[in-house]
Parts: structure tokens; sequence; C-alpha cells
């Protein structure tokens, strides 16, 4: 929601510390709009006066905080430093609030993307290999992230994907655990429900949940979160009754590869110990997948209000496609140059989903 200009045009000095010689600095910033909001504080697209730039601030009530922690999102985001980790530009103080700076990601967030449509495995892959590298950089440092979800996960640029909102990360022991804090329920693995502590296997259900988001879409998501609302007890005894995830057999859409499948159920395990390892486990399973079915990885598939399925795809000759109403009755085409053709063997009445799924293989 777009915030009225005049609200948000005032000019703040800050005070920031130089710990070579402790001397304070004034920084001043210009807010813009009101772009998040949450229990942590607001997020704003400002602009940075000295840098001549625009930026993303993140604004945390002190009162929220214990005074030795004021920073620590900071740090932690500092120390995790990665390629496919939010870089933070500076950290300061007001008397009121902590500001975090941060780039401005004009193409949103995994979030965004996903409630507009669907994206092809191979972005799915892609962007699971990102986000695992991403943990297995902040795992090799001691660190826990606590919140990996769609809305975390900016994208940067087509290809590359960024790990942000370190509110809920810790420091873990030596065995990595560290007592969690309350986050999205809808990610919460069964755990979560009963025990104080988590570790890297949190982390990995919560990357689990992403990747089962991606491909089954956000609206087959929603209806199975919005009957839980936000209700702990609801989510607790869905968890261990294990009606959430559905795992059926409809769930998923005719594209996706039986290997995701199983990836993605290996990391949601109800039982952590049951769950990969560490992030480079996972991580490694998923970039084999290109291998196995290169055939496979870069349909485009929508779904329309009369429940009619498009499947579609550009290669070197031209495009083909594949259409299935509701009814089941298909139509296969293919494009070359200014001609079209019908793939006879898949126009047909009551078309079967092992031949959907052949049809995704071959062509």
């Amino acid at each position: 929601m777009k915030i009225k200009e005049k609200q948000f045009y005032a000019l703040w000095e800050l005070k920031m510390l130089d710990p070579r010689n402790l001397k304070e600095a004034k920084l001043r910033f210009e807010k813009k709009e009101l772009i998040g909001s949450g229990s942590f504080g607001k997020v704003y697209l400002a602009h940075d006066l000295q840098l001549d730039a625009e930026l993303v601030i993140k604004e945390i009530k002190k009162e929220n905080l214990n005074k030795e922690k004021y920073f620590l999102e900071a740090q932690i985001l500092y120390l995790g430093d990665h390629q496919y980790i939010t870089p933070v530009h500076y950290a300061c103080e007001c008397e009121e609030n902590i500001y975090i700076a941060m780039p401005y990601y004009k193409n949103g967030s995994l979030e965004n993307k996903l409630s507009n449509e669907f994206i092809s495995v191979r972005e799915i892959i892609n962007i699971g290999i990102q986000i695992l590298s991403a943990l297995h950089n902040l795992h090799s440092r001691n660190l826990l992230h606590f919140d990996v979800k769609p809305s975390n996960i900016l994208i940067f640029n087509s290809n590359e994907v960024h790990l942000t909102d370190f509110g809920l990360a810790k420091h873990g022991d030596k065995s990595m655990y560290a007592a969690h804090t309350c986050g999205f329920l809808d990610h919460a693995p069964p755990e979560f429900f009963s025990e104080v502590e988590s570790g890297v296997q949190h982390e990995i259900y919560q990357v689990g949940m992403t990747l089962y988001r991606m491909c089954i879409g956000e609206d087959a998501f929603q209806q199975q979160t919005k009957r839980m609302a936000n209700e702990w007890s609801l989510h607790k005894e869905a968890r261990e009754t294990g009606s959430f995830p559905d795992f059926s057999k409809s769930i998923y859409p005719d594209h996706i590869p039986l290997r995701l499948k199983r990836i993605i159920s290996h990391a949601l395990e109800p039982d952590r110990m049951n769950r990969y390892f560490t992030a480079l486990d996972m991580l490694n399973e998923l970039c084999a997948i290109p291998d196995d079915l290169p055939m496979m990885l870069d349909w485009n598939y929508t779904v329309h209000a009369n429940s009619k399925k498009i499947w579609s795809k550009r290669n070197l000759h031209g495009t083909i496609s594949l259409t299935v109403e509701k009814n089941n009755n298909s139509c296969a085409m293919k494009s070359i140059a200014n001609s079209q053709q019908r793939i006879r063997n898949y126009c047909k009445s009551d078309i079967k989903q092992f031949e959907i799924q052949k049809f995704l293989r071959e062509h």
C-alpha cells in the first residue's frame, strides 16, 4: 500500500558510532514509502542523501530489543556475507530506533512472483540451490536463519535470488542448536511445537516447504493453510496427524519430476533425524536433477479459471504446447516458423495422466 508522501518525507538525522575513534557521525536519509511492516518494525524505501541512492531501511523499535541485541541482526548479516545473502550497507541508531540499510530489490520477493505465476522446474531448482548455498555458508559460521520462506527471498535478477530478513537469526552452540522464536507457522517443522531449541534440520524443513510451494503454486498452498489460519494448536495438530502438508498424488502438477518430489518429501520428514543432515547434502541432490531429466526443466505452466491447464515452452525449432481441458480433452501443438501442426497422438478425448507425463518427458 502506498503511503501519502507528506507523512514520510521528513529528514532524519542519525548517529553512527565509528569504533576506530568513537566519534559520532550524522547520517541522513529521506523516507519515501512504507513497503513492509510486522512485529519487528517497519521497512521503508528511502533516499540516502549522502550516497544519493535508493535504499531499503529497516526500522526496529529499541523498546522491542534488549540493548545488547540492538545491532545483532545487522552483525549477523555482515558475518554471513555471501553471494546469495542480502548485503548490509550500514547500521545506525537514533533515540527510539535501530536502522539497517540494505539494497532495494525492484523485482520484489519470491512470494510476489509466486502469487502471479508458476515458475519452471529449472527456476525452482536454481532457487533451491542458491538458498541452500547461502544456508551452508551461514551454518559454516555457526549461524542459523530460522525464517526461510518466499517473502524472505528477494529476486536480484532473472537468475539470482538473495536470502534476507535475519530478525530471527541466532548464533548456534557447538551442536548448531539455538532457542527458536515464534515465526511463520506455515513453515514451522513439527518439533517447533514441542521443543525450545532447533538447528540445521529446522531450516532444511523450511527450504523443503519453500520448494513445495514453488511446485504446487500459491493458490494450492493457501487453500491448505487457510483452514489453520495462524492458530498454534491447529498447526500443531496438522503436523501430528500428517494432514499438512498434503502429499496426495494430485497435489503436484504433472511436469514436476518424481526426483524433485522425493527431495521435498525427504526435507519435510516429520522426524527431523530422517531429514537431510546438512544443507550441502540437499543441495547436491538438487544439482543432480538436470542431468536426469533435461526435457522436464523448462515447461511454462498456467491454470485458467475454467481449470484448463496449459504447458508450453520454446526449443531450438519453435514452440510446443499441450492444453488439457477440465473434461480431460487435450490438444498438443508445435509451431515452426509461421506454421502450426497438431501432435496427433496427444490430441484426444480423456487423456490419461500417464500420457500427459509421457508427453512432458519426451518433448
